[in-house]
């Protein structure tokens, strides 16, 4: 906070006091702030012009979305490969470090642009720094739409839930008489400045005032939700989000999820006071990286009366995988996968949007990419590749032979069909790392594919453990259940081709969109609910299988593309 002079020496601490911004203001004693940081956004006017401050030893990054100035956006936080963090300098530009030029390009790098997750507030720094912020490439990030259906004008009595996750957060408003949606709506969530994984948001969190600020920013995406909605009176408000989401926002201890052995400061089911919002239900966690995210998930499977056994995969910045056998004993483990199946992470990586390509496929006239609502996408106006489109890509490549399965591109090219070889035209090397071009802005690097693999890895070694503990073979599943957004524009054939799940299973896929959010709908509504739940999970296994002997061989075994 500016306060005038180049000096803040006062401590200003007000723990839980939500800002219109959607911060929390909280500084230290003694923390040198020397230099604002003056956010133009050209695009905006008059209204796209505000001032942070950046304080010696932050990165630019976490000065700028962590302050509440600037919206929300899907970032790597400091891998330097996504671009989506980078600012122009108006002048006085810090020299170009070797990601900025890898990243943004030596004709960038020369107007000024610099990626923030790589910039620091040098020692001699003093005055203002003016940066230019680039107009979002998709629009859209945050939505809510009222339902025509619903009367809010009477101050209907109604209930919430929303679904917290590490990336964005989706909610919704239901009438507690009839069960009807009033509203709902989906934002990225505003913490996306402190890390793109669980990982990040604890080390944050550990940070003086860090966990202020984290669970500042998300208690006040639900209050502007709620406040959006006039006339709704909210008596309950349900919170599915894995253990670390759970613990920042409810304002509890993380440090025993910070280092081996973890563990948990609370367990959930049970009910919470937060200020600023209605009273708060936490469904049960599970463990110190499955939470009510996976609990409420579970619910909604079982309300749908899905036929045992079945897995629910949650695939997100960690991967939450539960095993509900046939006689109702329940199975659970999470494995770390990092952003990459969040589109975040990935050079060109993006959430799905109507600008973003989520399937590719080989025909006649070559690779053709689409959209998520099926259009065709091609030329400069792509705004990038999400999650399900890298994998759909990875799958073609994988099919003309243009890609090995340790996820190498073929040196000899002489046994290619005419087609592939076309294709493999377009593989350029840029800094020696090979990139596969859609087209000149738009691309799949060898980077790219290797965390694809590292999370292909991580989630077949998890699902391969819960099967074996369960004494259970992959034939013997009803049903693989693939919760989020990626399996909503994936085929299932995609996922058994590249290996992500056992040969044979493809028919079995489904894909469940938010069972997060319709578990926590049903837990807001009526207290049998929450102890349906509760019964449900009661003697949970819990399987750790990072901690496994055979873990690492296992892993390095499942490197690679297909079974």
């Amino acid at each position: 906070m500016w306060l005038g002079g180049w000096y803040y020496n006062q401590a200003l601490t007000v723990p839980n006091q939500l800002c219109p911004r959607g911060c929390v203001i909280a500084a230290q004693k003694g923390i040198l702030f020397k230099v604002r940081i003056v956010l133009h956004r050209p695009w905006l006017g008059e209204e796209g012009t505000s001032i942070v401050p950046w304080k010696q030893g932050a990165s630019l990054l976490e000065a700028i979305w962590l302050s509440g100035e600037a919206d929300p956006l899907p970032l790597c936080t400091g891998l330097g490969r996504c671009g989506n963090c980078r600012v122009r300098f108006m002048s006085h530009a810090p020299a170009a470090c070797a990601e900025d030029l890898e990243r943004l390009g030596e004709e960038a790098a020369a107007l000024g642009w610099r990626l923030a997750c790589h910039c620091r507030l040098p020692d001699d720094a003093a005055g203002d720094v003016h940066l230019e912020l680039p107009k979002p490439a998709v629009a859209g990030h945050t939505s809510c739409r009222i339902h025509a259906a619903a009367n809010t004008n009477g101050h209907e009595p109604c209930v919430m839930a929303a679904d917290l996750g590490t990336t964005s957060i989706a909610w919704r408003l239901i009438q507690e008489k009839d069960g009807k949606i009033m509203a709902e709506g989906e934002m990225l969530n505003p913490q996306a400045g402190a890390g793109a994984d669980v990982v990040s948001r604890i080390a944050r969190a550990l940070e003086p005032e860090g966990a202020a600020v984290l669970a500042g920013m998300v208690r006040s995406a639900f209050a502007e939700s709620l406040a959006g909605v006039p006339g709704a009176k909210v008596s309950c408000l349900a919170v599915a989000a894995n253990s670390a989401m759970t613990e920042i926002f409810a304002g509890r201890d993380v440090h025993g999820l910070a280092a081996s052995p973890y563990s948990l400061s609370m367990q959930g089911n049970e009910m919470a006071e937060i200020a600023g919002l209605p009273p708060v239900y936490i469904p049960p966690l599970l463990g110190p990286f499955v939470g009510g995210d996976v609990t409420a998930g579970l619910l909604w499977l079982e309300r749908q009366k899905t036929e045992r056994p079945y897995v629910l995969a949650d695939l997100g910045t960690n991967g939450e995988i539960a095993l509900m056998t046939e006689q109702g004993r329940l199975y659970v483990s999470s494995v770390p996968l990092g952003p990459a199946l969040e589109g975040i992470g990935l050079e060109c990586g993006a959430l799905a949007g109507p600008d973003v390509l989520t399937k590719f496929v080989l025909g006649p006239q070559g690779l053709a990419g689409y959209t998520g609502d099926g259009s065709p996408l091609s030329g400069r106006n792509i705004a990038g590749i999400s999650a399900t489109g890298y994998l759909s890509l990875l799958e073609q490549l994988v099919l003309c032979g243009i890609l090995d399965k340790y996820g190498h591109f073929r040196d000899n090219g002489n046994n290619l069909m005419p087609f592939a070889k076309k294709l493999k035209e377009r593989i350029v090397p840029v800094h020696n790392i090979p990139r596969f071009l859609i087209n000149e802005n738009t691309w799949m690097s060898l980077r790219d594919v290797e965390e694809i693999l590292k999370v292909k890895a991580a989630f077949s070694v998890a699902l391969a453990s819960l099967l074996q503990k369960a004494g259970l073979a992959s034939s013997d599943l009803c049903s693989l259940n693939i919760a989020g957004a990626l399996g909503s524009h994936l085929q299932a054939r995609t996922l058994e081709r590249l290996g992500f799940v056992l040969a044979g299973m493809a028919g079995r896929v489904r894909s469940i969109g938010n069972s997060s959010l319709e578990g926590a709908a049903i837990l807001a509504l009526d207290q049998a609910s929450r102890d349906e739940i509760a019964s449900l999970c009661q003697g949970a296994c819990l399987l750790e299988p990072a901690r496994e002997q055979s873990f690492q061989e296992q892993y390095i075994s499942a490197m690679c593309l297909g079974q």
